[in-house]
């Protein structure tokens, strides 16, 4: 079946075993099977619906609205919405704020009102929180700042997607590392700096695609060497030599090592799709993954579609975006997952942070800790049959559910996500901005809102240009009294204690950019997540690859890519 995208105009392709999905998985509710339709937007256009519904990059200070105290919050002051710290929101009961369904209105409307009225948690936090204030949608952190999207790390800074990890900075999609600086995507790694898509290295810097490689600097596709330099064996007292040139706490050094890199990376060939261990799938970065398609960035999937950064054991799921772990039998959810004991998420629709256990909710937001058979609801903890947060009997739920499903359906917002327009985020704010970046005039061109808000600058007794910097940390005076204003955006960022002793402790300069610019540069390890015909340079044969066909690289097919690893 061709159709095509009501957003951009695309054609894009359902297919039989699409529609066989939706079959199959179309929610039941009181013994009646509700037949999903098929999506009326691309793959692209749903991934990004999804993300407006996400800041996962912002935090601002406002007050909490029962205690009235200073606290940290992923939803700007300016924002009319009822935020308190998350110990409050969980003593609270937001079926205070439940509705009638108002059949006269479309659903959609109704459900913006309720989830403006409902009190929100200020960040996203759970299991234990141990000095760890400045993070959000994350859990079990100790001594972490600024993470987003991680949990279970100690020691943590400047993250994103950082997993059973310690004393790592400025880094993304990281798992069980420790020491490793300006990285992405690094698996069980240990002290490894400016690298990316590696695994299993240790004492290693400007690595690519390196596999149980140990003292090894400026390589690519190496696996089980130790010792190299530019993919060359120099020897444990070159190697020696040369790391301490690099890391001697000298800016200069540190750049000059990173152009190295980077010229040096140019001209080697790349795989055309990172997959490992994976069985009739096609996207990629997935990793033991099974008959997964059109996704991203997946470990442990099976049976899924469209589907981006989810892990372990996700199952039979379509249009997930983050982050999985126990799911299955889901639809088109936002950063939904986790299991709460033997409670997993399943049979979840047309929702947003579904957090540790859920069954059968559908177009709800923040229901957290095993809710189950709720539709339309907002910040609800534990609960069950209800409707916009308003509590019924099993019988009337189910009556009424399948009038509201029928109503949306005259409506046309059945089996639609959450339109952009009520995400409670601007979409600059959102995730939707790093993947599918738009102006302001185009975003609300196609029905999403903007932030205008800018905090407040704070007052600065002193600060310094980075560029006047000095080049070896050493000869600073103080660093951590003093803001540094950031080399390309011209705004002011302080160094904490934390940080300096770990910049000295790995031989690095003092950062030039502030951490929101660093994010950003860190993203060009980020692929495009789409696929597109290139011929291989090695064999001429045609292969699928998310590097775009005008990207002036070397890109090989995985049969000619493996001859050429060392």
């Amino acid at each position: 079946m061709k159709r095509t995208c009501r957003v951009s105009g695309s054609i894009f392709e359902v297919d039989k075993s699409d529609l066989a999905f939706y079959e199959r998985i179309s929610p039941r509710i009181g013994g009646e099977t509700f037949a999903l339709p098929p999506p009326t937007l691309c793959p692209d256009e749903r991934q990004r619906r999804r993300l407006a519904s996400r800041n996962e990059r912002y935090l601002y200070r406002t007050r909490c609205a029962i205690s009235g105290k200073s606290i940290v919050s992923a939803y700007s002051p300016d924002k009319d919405l009822k935020v308190c710290e998350r110990p409050a929101w969980l003593e609270l009961d937001n079926r205070q704020f439940g509705r009638d369904i108002d059949f006269s209105r479309p659903f959609f409307e109704q459900f913006a009102e309720l989830q403006h009225d409902t009190y929100k948690a200020a960040v996203m936090q759970d299991g234990e929180m141990v000095n760890s204030e400045y993070v959000h949608s994350c859990g079990w952190l100790k001594n972490c700042y600024l993470l987003f999207d991680s949990g279970k790390s100690e020691d943590c800074m400047y993250g994103v997607f950082c997993g059973y990890s310690r004393s790592c900075f400025d880094c993304m999609y990281m798992s069980h590392c420790e020491l490793c600086y300006e990285s992405f995507k690094l698996d069980t790694c240990y002290n490894v700096l400016y690298s990316a898509h590696s695994k299993n290295c240790n004492f290693g810097a400007c690595l690519y695609d390196c596999i149980g490689c140990s003292e090894c600097l400026c390589c690519t596709g190496l696996r089980n060497k130790r010792h190299c330099f530019q993919n060359t064996y120099v020897g444990e007292a070159r190697f020696k030599e040369l790391w301490a040139y690099y890391f001697a706490d000298s800016f200069a050094r540190n750049e000059e090592l990173q152009a190295l890199f980077k010229a040096f990376l140019a001209d080697m060939p790349r795989k055309a799709l990172r997959n490992l261990n994976c069985e009739n799938c096609l996207g990629d970065d997935l990793s033991r993954c099974q008959n997964v398609h059109h996704s991203f960035n997946c470990i442990e999937a099976k049976d899924c579609r469209y589907c981006y950064d989810i892990t372990y054991k996700t199952n039979d799921c379509y249009d997930i975006g983050t982050f999985g772990e126990n799911m299955q039998f889901c639809y088109e959810l936002a950063i939904s997952g986790g299991a709460l004991g033997k409670s997993e998420v399943s049979n979840c629709y047309f929702s947003g942070y579904i957090f540790y256990g859920g069954y059968n909710i559908l177009y709800s937001s923040h229901c957290h800790e095993h809710c189950k058979e709720i539709f339309g609801c907002s910040d609800l903890r534990k609960q069950e049959y209800c409707i916009l947060n308003k509590q019924y009997s099993k019988d009337d739920y189910y009556r009424l559910v399948a009038k509201l499903i029928a109503h949306m359906r005259q409506t046309g917002e059945w089996g639609e996500f959450f339109p952009l327009s009520i995400s409670p985020f601007g979409y600059n704010e959102s995730v939707a901005q790093e993947f599918y970046p738009l102006p302001r005039q185009q975003a609300l061109a196609i029905g999403a809102t903007w932030s205008e808000y800018t905090a407040p600058m704070t007052e600065l007794r002193t600060s310094i240009r980075a560029q006047d910097l000095p080049d070896k940390l050493d000869t600073t005076a103080d660093p951590a009294a003093t803001a540094i204003v950031c080399a390309a955006m011209g705004k002011p960022f302080k160094l904490t204690p934390q940080e300096l002793a770990y910049y000295r402790n790995l031989g690095l300069a003092l950062p030039r950019f502030h951490p929101e610019e660093r994010h950003r540069r860190r993203l060009h390890w980020q692929q495009p997540r789409q696929l597109w015909k290139r011929a291989c340079a090695g064999c001429s044969t045609e292969t699928l690859t998310s590097f775009p066909a005008q990207t002036p690289l070397q890109v090989l097919c995985e049969e000619c890519y493996l001859k050429t690893v060392q």
